[in-house]
């Protein structure tokens, strides 16, 4: 199942990038690292929600709910309103991981959970505060923010992604017998020797890093790492060594396709991929919560 979804992943990938025979400059510089970041984006998103899930002890867990998306959100508005939309990101993407790992050692997973509510709550709100202040221009790249836009990068900043998530997705995988563990539960966990405190700290904290890379270069983008999981654990399997890839692969697969259909289907225009991931993903979630009413 994995060798065939890397090599639909690979095909898919030739596909998007060499679609309309560009010139070589296109495909260089334009289309290979946006869609680099577009598969590794919802690759990424995935792998966060399936341990999100399992960490959590949340079926409808996803990356966005200790409100890391909505505070980074935020200090990228506040940055915008103070021209410094970069410092924003940095400031927020690192006070959101460090505030999850301060969190995740005092709160049992159902009160993160409505923290989680809290904090999207008072994001958002402030968010739409602070769009008052802002120039039209302004408004607009940071109403994009909360759709899912992939941007043109170089490959220098696709070359640190990749490293970044490259050895997230490994630490994860080292600790895919871990999260088995706690998915059975706690008391089983501790029986074999796992501290369940230390690894719901260190997975969040990964996670968490993988998700404000993405939500910084990308922003929102709806049920890939809440519905992806799910997919997988439903058609294939619920241990993690499976888990982890086939999410990534998946997720990766699905949102690089909803970045291509953003800027063909009515190309010049383009409209946000993550209009289409939402499209295409929200009737499956409602399936999963309706097959979860059986639970």
């Amino acid at each position: 199942m994995i060798i065939i979804l890397i090599l639909l992943a690979v095909l898919l990938f030739l596909l998007f990038t060499f679609y309309g025979n560009p010139n070589s400059y296109i495909v260089e510089n334009l289309r290979v690292p946006r869609n680099t970041v577009a598969f590794l984006c919802g690759g990424g998103l995935a792998l966060s929600g399936a341990v999100y899930q399992t960490v959590l002890k949340n079926p409808l867990a996803e990356p966005y709910i200790l409100g890391v998306a909505g505070f980074i959100l935020l200090g990228y508005t506040i940055g915008k309103l103070l021209r410094a939309e970069e410092i924003g990101l940095a400031l927020s993407s690192a006070l959101a991981v460090l505030s999850v790992m301060y969190i995740s050692k005092r709160l049992p997973p159902k009160h993160m959970l409505l923290v989680g509510v809290g904090v999207n709550a008072f994001s958002v709100s402030a968010i739409l505060v602070l769009y008052s202040f802002l120039d039209p221009y302004s408004l607009k790249e940071s109403v994009t923010k909360t759709i899912g836009v992939v941007p043109y990068v170089s490959i220098w900043v696709v070359s640190i992604i990749s490293l970044i998530t490259l050895l997230i997705f490994s630490l994860l995988m080292l600790r895919s017998r871990n999260l088995d563990l706690l998915s059975v539960g706690e008391l089983e966990a501790i029986s074999f020797g796992v501290n369940p405190l230390r690894e719901r700290v260190i997975s969040l904290v990964l996670t968490t890093v993988l998700t404000a890379i993405f939500v910084s270069l990308v922003g929102l983008v709806g049920f890939i790492g809440l519905v992806v999981p799910h997919i997988v654990r439903f058609i294939h399997s619920s241990v993690h060594s499976k888990v982890l890839p086939l999410s990534f692969l998946v997720g990766g697969i699905i949102f690089m396709g909803s970045d291509f259909l953003a800027r063909t289907v009515i190309y010049p225009a383009e409209i946000p991929a993550g209009v289409f991931s939402s499209l295409m993903l929200s009737p499956l979630f409602i399936g999963v919560v309706w097959r979860l009413r059986h639970d």
